[in-house]
């Protein structure tokens, strides 16, 4: 099904669970016809009674899609947050596995998750302390909250903020709306290897671009976007505007490579 929809545009399809979006009832109703002609061209036949057609909100794969944007849902949301304390690590393995589905609605997940991660290690006897208690208590508080992640639109401004921590880097893909905020398109974090954790401040926030330019390159590629950094340092080794110095070390030299690809500003 996928191999035959899910090419076209606005639709979604993941084995027969088949989603048909649209700005308005009339886009949505060419999308829909389009769909249709190809599964009947295609010999497939769909059950009426499955089938809902023009909705404001679907509940779709474990998420609530509406016009705002797109939200865990509830229920999901609800049965990991009620998930007590593991015993062991094959229960905190599967509070994980659980709790990804939703990472990209979670800020700086790797740096809050570095405790539960390391007790995951082969050579990690199990300990529950009151660091993992609190590490686990704060995962489950921050996915209770009322999480919005806004669909993404190709005429708004694009603002990707970047971050590092002792364990981890972050990224934050965002639209600047018409109000001047910010609103998070996707998040995205990544533990730091062992090697990586030895490097400089400096090299850890530029790690965090490259991760965030990695992370999100189908959003940015081809486009206009602002990149937003607390280290300072950062805005002219960075910037667009000027020549790349050849005083920077290998790892930063290769990051200036790959950022001249891109068509942005660093704040």
């Amino acid at each position: 099904m996928e191999g035959l929809i899910g090419g076209q545009e606005g639709v979604l399809c993941l084995l027969d669970d088949v989603l048909i979006t649209g700005r308005d009832d009339a886009e949505h109703a060419a999308r829909l016809r389009a769909v249709l002609q190809t599964l009947q061209e295609a010999g497939l036949t769909l059950q009426r009674e499955k089938c809902e057609f023009y909705k404001d909100e679907v509940n779709y794969l474990g998420y609530v899609i509406d016009s705002e944007g797109i939200h865990p849902a509830p229920s999901k949301v609800e049965s990991i947050v009620n998930t007590p304390a593991p015993k062991n690590k094959r229960e905190l393995q599967a509070f994980l596995g659980l709790y990804n589905f939703y990472e990209r609605f979670i800020p700086h997940k790797a740096t809050i998750f570095e405790p539960l991660h390391r007790l995951l290690d082969s050579s990690q006897t199990w300990t529950w302390s009151e660091r993992e208690q609190s590490s686990f208590d704060m995962a489950k508080s921050l996915l209770a909250f009322d999480l919005t992640l806004v669909h993404y639109d190709a005429n708004k401004p694009v603002v990707l903020t970047c971050d590092s921590s002792e364990y981890g880097v972050g990224a934050v893909l965002s639209h600047e709306m018409e109000d001047g905020q910010e609103r998070p398109i996707a998040m995205a974090s990544r533990t730091l290897h062992a090697h990586e954790r030895r490097y400089s401040q400096l090299d850890k926030e530029a790690t965090s671009i490259m991760f965030g330019i990695k992370k999100f390159h189908n959003y940015l590629m081809g486009r206009n976007f602002r990149i937003i950094t607390d280290h300072k340092p950062l805005l002219g080794i960075f910037n667009p505007k000027k020549p790349m110095s050849n005083m920077l070390s290998p790892r930063l030299t290769r990051i200036a490579i790959a950022l001249m690809s891109h068509d942005y500003e660093i704040i």
